[in-house]
């Protein structure tokens, strides 16, 4: 006999028919392909340029967004929202890095030379308070910040969309 953890853990991943995971799959997707036609932009521009670290930065970003918004859709699709949403809070991040030096070139050198294995060279509520000027803009991107943040670690305190346990 089977016990219910070992049919749970063996079955195949389920497709998602539910069309709100379906629509945010398409506007990931959508994303996705307009970041792609960006990055070929990007490429053409600075064909016949001298590449400094701003290029190279941008690049690396831009091909790990496009890499992590694949897996978001995929993730999505196969009804695993939580890691998905885990990826979604990376792409918030390459986007703030992005904003970040797009506010002063000069930062490109730091963020590439930057050692330190266990952190980002700027704190993510300072990138946030510099990229967004408009109050509310603020609020609601710490908001988004801190709810996938708690997603990715699991806080019983985002409730079941980072919990997978209903704590009452």
């Amino acid at each position: 006999m089977v016990d219910e953890t070992q049919k749970c853990v063996g079955r195949d991943l389920p497709f998602v028919t539910d069309p709100a995971l379906q629509a945010i799959g398409a506007r990931v997707g959508a994303l996705r392909a307009s970041v792609n036609r960006g990055f070929g932009a990007l490429l053409d521009a600075w064909r016949d340029r001298v590449v400094g670290p701003e290029f190279t930065m941008t690049v690396g970003v831009l091909l790990r967004i496009v890499e992590c918004a694949l897996s978001v859709e995929v993730l999505a699709s196969e009804g695993r929202q939580r890691d998905a949403a885990v990826l979604v809070l990376t792409l918030m991040e390459l986007r703030l890095d992005l904003q970040y030096v797009a506010q002063d070139p000069t930062r490109a050198s730091v963020w590439l030379e930057h050692a330190d294995k266990g952190r980002k060279p700027w704190r993510v509520g300072t990138q946030i308070k510099a990229t967004c000027q408009e109050p509310r803009e603020r609020e609601a991107e710490f908001a988004n910040y801190q709810h996938f943040s708690m997603v990715k670690h699991g806080n019983p305190l985002g409730g079941i969309a980072s919990f997978p346990v209903e704590m009452s």
